[in-house]
């Protein structure tokens, strides 16, 4: 049985690998369950369903995407995503004390087209497929409840984003500081969403349907913050990230960060290619309305209504565009605006007006100056109309105005890509080949992707080479055996590995093969070192030097033989693949080991018969004969061992040997002092496990 956190409290669950749905002796949900095949993926599961119950959501799907790496057939892992998606919460009624779902990222896309939804459904087995059903029922059902509530709001210029209350209850500083910029852009004319005022109403309803409204109507999101833990509070980083990803499908919303009494460099690393401002700036508020303002092209500009003469109004048009370019001159941009816009009342084609525009918006005061803008112009909505009223003359100035602006000014894309260029030339092919894989098909990203794999693969083979040049054979072994069958890498470990294993002495310790034994790296697996026991013709009796895991001999109490036991499937099947690579299992040896039926009182082995096997354990005589003593016989675990549940002291842990015990309920084991001791019950989840197996010296 293993113990898996129920997902929606958190209490302890009592399943094993069979079960598909059970249900939770705390809250009384019953639930779908994932597939449990070893400790380490019931750990990565509790792990994601910790972040999702705290609605951390992306950090969540992270985990659970690298489940479905490791297997693509996982129904409760897209269950999980989708989950994720929606933000779905799972919080107690008080009056039935049941756990009923609640919706924090509200979608467009109904949870039935979703495409994680169907590929949980498609592998799903009957009984998981009925809760699956019924969950996306109630879901969608509250998703229309909400889409039907937002759709009656009206829309929002400006999402301001902050952390309301710190962890006693008090009002943050934040908090303060986005109410004074609520009050300055609502002086401004803008609709503004600042949840402290504007759900002030809602008090006994929930707040999601109004939040994805403002989210999506919203062009603008300015996220306050005064300190880094508060950018990346639950609420707040669920707003904007979300206000992100809306960004990715509608690129005229913008996120703008604004911080104070920080270092810009503990935003959040999403923000790193946005402008954010330094709300502790003299002239700060009135840059971030200015921005805004060029931003919102909903709001109507102010203008000031002259009075014109009762006749043809082509007349007025020259000496009111050049009264607009004298105000230019002046830096009046307010006022040149107003007269461009009597010109265009006149003449709405006239592309001297909008360029007079563009000008006041930018605030330039001379057209020549359009070429040294900060901001990009060719998408301009002043631009574009000047550029297409303009004649051919008149538009090659333009062109040539927008093209000077984007060969000094660059797109986020244009500068990562120019990051990785630079990082290939500094040989930082790893850094190199995130950037490229994050650009998609941006210019010739996919190319230098592949440039840069193979440049950091020749790197790693040089770099293989001289350690096999400095006798660093270990090290060159581990390199060569992450770069597959790149170049000669096969051979040159066959190569090394025939000459370690030739010169191996007993006692010595080798490598071979990788597990996983870092706990604060659980998805890594690192080289496995063995000690030599024992030479004989042509193999070599190894066993691990550490404590690799920590498995009863049997998963149920029963009369067991090392024959029927469920740690020699394990270590000759799951341990096996996993451990080994190709290569490295055409070295492992098929050999008949001694079984046994009984230990006596005597110290004997009794009933002895045969298995042939590639890993196993040691028997008791053969511990005997290889370790000299107690203290050789000591051994410690891996930390990812450890936390299995291996019995710890002094540094040292129990591990199992496949001799029965003299009761025939139980196995003999190591202890932690070295001693041999004849009768734990085989199913002690407690005691460690150190493989042995032979190797067949290459000839």
């Amino acid at each position: 049985m293993s113990v898996f956190k129920c997902k929606m409290c958190g209490g302890n669950l009592d399943i094993n690998e069979q079960m598909s749905v059970g249900t939770c002796n705390y809250c009384g949900s019953t639930m779908t369950l994932p597939k449990l095949d070893d400790d380490r993926r019931a750990n990565l599961y509790d792990r994601a369903n910790h972040f999702r119950r705290n609605n951390s959501f992306d950090k969540a799907m992270a985990i659970y995407e690298s489940i479905l790496n490791e297997d693509k057939t996982d129904a409760e892992a897209y269950w999980s995503i989708v989950l994720c998606k929606y933000g779905i919460e799972y919080v107690e009624d008080p009056r039935t004390h049941k756990r009923i779902p609640t919706c924090n990222r509200t979608q467009f896309t109904s949870i039935y087209a979703d495409e994680d939804y169907k590929q949980a459904i498609s592998f799903a087995d009957s009984s998981a497929r009925i809760i699956y059903d019924a969950e996306a029922k109630t879901i969608d059902e509250i998703q229309k409840c909400i889409l039907e509530i937002s759709a009656k709001e009206e829309p929002f210029d400006v999402f301001i984003c902050y952390k309301e209350s710190d962890q006693n209850g008090r009002r943050t500083p934040d908090s303060v500081l986005a109410q004074d910029l609520y009050f300055q852009l609502k002086q401004e004319g803008f609709k503004v969403f600042f949840s402290r005022i504007t759900l002030e109403d809602k008090l006994g309803t929930a707040y999601e349907p109004y939040i994805f409204a403002a989210l999506n109507s919203s062009k603008v999101m300015v996220v306050v913050g005064t300190r880094s833990e508060n950018f990346s509070a639950v609420w707040v980083k669920n707003e904007w990230s979300r206000y992100l990803s809306l960004i990715k499908n509608d690129k005229s919303k913008t996120l703008i960060p604004a911080y104070k009494d920080m270092d810009p460099y503990d935003l959040p690393e999403e923000f790193s290619n946005l402008q954010a401002q330094d709300m502790g700036k003299l002239g700060f508020m009135q840059d971030l309305i200015r921005g805004i303002k060029k931003i919102v092209s909903s709001i109507e500009p102010k203008v000031t209504k002259i009075e014109m003469p009762a006749s043809n109004g082509s007349s007025f048009v020259t000496p009111l565009l050049k009264r607009a370019f004298l105000c230019l001159e002046d830096g009046e941009f307010k006022k040149a605006d107003e007269l461009l816009e009597q010109v265009l009342n006149l003449d709405p084609e006239i592309s001297k007006a909008y360029v007079g525009k563009l000008m006041a918006e930018m605030q330039i005061n001379e057209e020549s100056n359009l070429s040294k803008c900060t901001m990009r112009i060719e998408n301009n909505s002043n631009f574009l109309k000047a550029f297409r009223f303009a004649d051919e003359k008149y538009r090659k100035i333009l062109k040539d105005y927008s093209q000077s602006v984007s060969n000094r000014i660059l797109t986020p894309e244009e500068i990562q890509y120019k990051n990785a260029m630079n990082l290939i030339h500094k040989n930082d092919f790893d850094g190199a080949i995130e950037i490229f894989t994050s650009l998609g098909d941006f210019n010739d990203s996919a190319t230098q992707l592949l440039n840069a794999k193979t440049q950091l693969l020749n790197s790693k083979y040089n770099n293989a080479m001289e350690l096999i040049s400095e006798n660093k054979y270990s090290e060159a072994i581990t390199m060569l055996i992450s770069l597959g069958d790149f170049k000669d890498s096969e051979e040159k470990i066959a190569s090394i590995t025939r000459d370690l294993f030739s010169k191996a002495n007993i006692g010595d310790i080798v490598l071979l093969g990788k597990y996983y034994q870092n706990i604060s790296n659980s998805l890594l697996k690192e080289p496995i070192t063995w000690k030599v026991l024992f030479r004989e013709n042509e193999k070599i009796l190894l066993i691990s030097e550490k404590i690799l895991a920590c498995k009863p001999y049997h998963n149920i109490n029963a009369d067991i033989t090392w024959k029927d036991c469920s740690l020699r499937n394990w270590l000759n099947n799951d341990f096996y693949n996993s451990a080994f690579s190709d290569f490295e299992k055409k070295v492992i040896a098929d050999v008949e080991i001694a079984n046994f039926t009984s230990y006596s009182f005597s110290g004997k082995e009794t009933g002895a018969f045969y298995t042939k096997d590639r890993v196993f354990l040691l028997s008791t005589a053969e511990t005997y004969k290889y370790f000299n003593s107690d203290n050789s016989r000591q051994a410690t675990a891996t930390e990812c061992a450890k936390v299995q549940g291996s019995k710890i002291e002094n540094g040292n842990a129990y591990w199992w040997l496949r001799t029965p015990g003299t009761d025939s309920f139980s196995a003999c084991y190591v202890s932690l002092y070295g001693h041999v001791y004849y009768n734990y019950y085989v199913n002690n989840t407690n005691i460690g496990v150190r493989p042995a197996l032979w190797i067949n010296l290459p000839s």
